[in-house]
Formats: C-alpha cells, sequence, structure tokens
C-alpha cells in the first residue's frame, strides 16, 4: 500500500524550498520529536510509586527523520519514524510567517480540537505545535500522526486501481457520510470571522484586517465582492454583484452555517486498501462558511473548474464534463443517504455557489464569464451585458454621484450625472444636451 503524507501537497522543487530545506537543521527536528513523544508517553499516565514501563520506553526511543521530505505549496513535511513502530510527521511553514499567521494557526488547532471532540473524522491527530518562530527549531511547526493510504489524486484516473471492491461509488459514499456528520454537528450561527482579508484578496488595501462575521450568506458575498470591486471594478465583478440574488439559494441563506474543508481536492484524500477514506489532510485556515460552501459543498475533482479543465483534458483516462455531472449525482445522492434525505439539496447546486465564490477571490475572467453564460444562457449575450455594464451609469457613477432618473417611452434611465441642487447650473445645458442625444438614440432603437 501506498503511503500518504499528512499535509503534503503536490511535490515539486523550487529554489525557495530548496534554499529553505538547506537551512534546516535535522538534529534539532530529531531532537523535537522525542521530546514531544516523550511527553505524550509520560501523560498516558502511571501511579507515581509504581515502575513504569512506559519511562524505560521512552528512555530507550530513538528517531528517525525521513529525507529529503516532501514539500507543498506552503509547507515542507518530514516522515518521523520511531523505534517502537509509531510514525508522526512534523509540518514546517516556509512561506513568510508574522502576527497573522500565528492567529490563524491558533484557530486552526482550536477548530480541529473541536471537530476531533465531536465527530469521528479522519484527521490526523495533533501532538504538539509550536504558532511562533521562538522556539528550539527556530520555526513555527505542527506535529501530526502520520496517516497511511493512497492519495486519491494518484488513482482516481488510473482504472486499474479501481478493480474488486473498489469503487468510486464506495469512495464517494465514505466521504459523504463523514461530511454528513460534520454538517450535523450543532449549527453556527455566523460565517467567519476570518482572522484576515488576505486569505481571499491577499493584495486588498485592508489584507490584513478581520473579515465579517456575518450574519447571511448574502452578506458574505456583498461584502467579499465589493472588496473585490475596490481592487479593480471590472464589469464582470459587477455582474458577480448581480448574481448574489439569484444563484446561492434563498433557503440557505441564514444559520446554521458549517465547517468548511479549506482544500477540498484529492491531493488532500487519502484512501485505503478497500477505496474507503483513510484520512483527511491540510486543514490550513478553515473555518465556518455558508452551507453551499461548507461541508455540503462538492469535492474539488468533481466540479468542473473553467481555468483548469482545459489542461485537465490533455490528461491520459480523464473525466469528461459528463461523467463528472454523473459524480456530482452520485455524491448528492450519497449525502442524502447519510442523511435521511435531509442534507442533499444543499450539495445539489453548490458547485455554482463554490464558482461565485472561485470568481469573486480570484478575479478570473475566464470563471466569471462561464458563470455568466450560465445565467445569461449564450456567450454572446454574456459579452453583451457585460460590455453594457461597463457603459452604463450604475457601474461608472462614482460613490459622491447622486443617480438621477429620466423616464421615457416607459423606460427609466439612470443617469450617471448627480442632480444635487448645488450643482453649477452653467453645466446645465450642456448635460441636457447630452440627455437629448441619448433620448433621440434610444427612440430610434425602439423604432
Amino acid at each position: 500500500m501506498a503511503e500518504g503524507t499528512a499535509g503534503a501537497g503536490s511535490t515539486h522543487s523550487q529554489d525557495t524550498d530548496e534554499a529553505f530545506i538547506a537551512l534546516l537543521d535535522v538534529s534539532l527536528i530529531e531532537s523535537l520529536a522525542l521530546s514531544t513523544r516523550r511527553t505524550a508517553l509520560d501523560d498516558v499516565g502511571q501511579p507515581s510509586n509504581a515502575p513504569s514501563e512506559l519511562a524505560e520506553r521512552a528512555t530507550e526511543l530513538t528517531c528517525e527523520v525521513a529525507v529529503p521530505p516532501h514539500t507543498g505549496s506552503f509547507h515542507v513535511v518530514y516522515e518521523l519514524k520511531f523505534s517502537d513502530e509509531v510514525h508522526w510527521v512534523i509540518r514546517i511553514p516556509f512561506h513568510e510567517w508574522d502576527h497573522l499567521c500565528s492567529e490563524g494557526m491558533r484557530s486552526d488547532i482550536l477548530a480541529l480540537e473541536h471537530i476531533t471532540a465531536r465527530t469521528s473524522l479522519p484527521i490526523p491527530r495533533v501532538h504538539g505545535l509550536s504558532c511562533v518562530q521562538d522556539n528550539a527549531l527556530g520555526h513555527p511547526y505542527t506535529i501530526t500522526d502520520f496517516v497511511r493510504g493512497t492519495k486519491l489524486i494518484d488513482v482516481w484516473d488510473v482504472p486499474s486501481w479501481w478493480v474488486g471492491g473498489r469503487t468510486k461509488q464506495r469512495l464517494l459514499d465514505s466521504l459523504a457520510r463523514h461530511m454528513a456528520v460534520s454538517a450535523s454537528m450543532t449549527g453556527k450561527t455566523h460565517v467567519g470571522a476570518f482572522s484576515c482579508l488576505r486569505q481571499f484578496l491577499p493584495d486588498h488595501d485592508d489584507a490584513e484586517a478581520e473579515f465579517g462575521p456575518f450574519d447571511t450568506t448574502n452578506a458574505f458575498f456583498r461584502s467579499l465582492i465589493g472588496k473585490a470591486r475596490q481592487m479593480n471594478n471590472r464589469p464582470e465583478l459587477a455582474a458577480l454583484q448581480l448574481f448574489i440574488g439569484a444563484l446561492p439559494d434563498y433557503r440557505f441563506d441564514g444559520s446554521p452555517f458549517h465547517f468548511a474543508v479549506p482544500d477540498f481536492d484529492s491531493q488532500n484524500i487519502l484512501v485505503d486498501d478497500g477505496g474507503e477514506v483513510a484520512g483527511i489532510i491540510d486543514w490550513d485556515n478553515i473555518c465556518i462558511y455558508p452551507r453551499e460552501l461548507g461541508a455540503l459543498t462538492y469535492p474539488a475533482w468533481i466540479t468542473v473548474d473553467p481555468m483548469m479543465y482545459d489542461m485537465y483534458q490533455d490528461q491520459p483516462n480523464c473525466d469528461s464534463e459528463s461523467d463528472l455531472h454523473g459524480y456530482r449525482t452520485m455524491y448528492t445522492n450519497a449525502i442524502d443517504r447519510a442523511s435521511q434525505g435531509r442534507l442533499g439539496v444543499v450539495t445539489r447546486n453548490s458547485h455554482v455557489v463554490q464558482a461565485l465564490f472561485d470568481a469573486a477571490r480570484t478575479l478570473s475572467p475566464t470563471t466569471m464569464t462561464h458563470l455568466a453564460k450560465y445565467v445569461w444562457g449564450s456567450n454572446g449575450l454574456t459579452f453583451e451585458v457585460i460590455e453594457a455594464i461597463g457603459h452604463c451609469a450604475w457601474y461608472s457613477q462614482k460613490p459622491t454621484d447622486i443617480a438621477r432618473v429620466v423616464g421615457w417611452l416607459g423606460a427609466i434611465e439612470w443617469d450617471k450625472y448627480g442632480s444635487s441642487e448645488d450643482e453649477d447650473m452653467a453645466e446645465q445645458p450642456e448635460r441636457a444636451a447630452d440627455d437629448d442625444a441619448v433620448k433621440t438614440a434610444s427612440q430610434d432603437e425602439l423604432t
């Protein structure tokens, strides 16, 4: 059986990773692992007046730090193999660290403790951690269980792996049971609060400010897209604001809200030999989300990412859009079975809401236009509407403007000019001429 490493993303070699790894002292990692393990053995507890086999065991313990480490997008991960066959990992972030990272890490640990105390989700148990750089290692770290299993990303598109009792139906059933349990925890009354806006919009001027909390899904999206428009007020983003009232299901606008798997994708799902979920890893930035973005959303690998799908199609044995639709149907039905028919309705169109969320935070024109096509039905109409938004008064007026309503032939124009009484009256003839020109052009179009 292949082994997956908790917290490791796709393996790659970059200068930043290699430089960071070269500075790490493996002997310090070994000492830290042994100290943490011995403390864990002491915490098991023995009568103080009785000989302690655990104390002897701790004294004789050794640890092998497997090198080279695994590298992900933000962490290096070393496997820790103890002489008594216990197997842990240590995750060490290599990106720039600040107080917001420390606060986010503390929040993640508290959330995981909350979840593991109330569910049986296969989450690696935390044995030791430091949220700051002021420690023996000189870096923040987390020490957790090693999760044995095969990474789903390595086998999902490999037909020869899905034989015998291993089926994708069985895998999705297993995953749905875990997610239904997570969603059945006592629901939260607010979305967020998120420790900082930068986890969504890292280049925003207020990126370090706390974001939320929000008492409705609508309020969450209005604020997020509004912040995105402050950065880059493109017509596509203005169109997304129009979609807020149409795409998220109004039935799920309020609480309860749920925890979400932060990166709910196949590289973070480990499966056992029978094809069921053995572990879910990489819980950085866990928080409370709207229901259609939380525990009941679709896993990412059975949705269509417009930015990535063209590249994905070039891979051997890739899923067609029809295949992916079938897996979503399979997963929705599995959620229903796991929840006695209560929760599948939340999952059913969650991928549309996820696309809205992705478009707002990535500012991707491709995702925005795909979503607009879903709403308006054709590429041609989508581009016409987005172009029209770019020229309309609603989009271009400044926050200090007062919209002026001009009516003719039963239509209403929201004029881009302000209507305050203290305007310079000398400008009025020129503006009236502009209004007449617009009115004439509109009458010509109608006739």
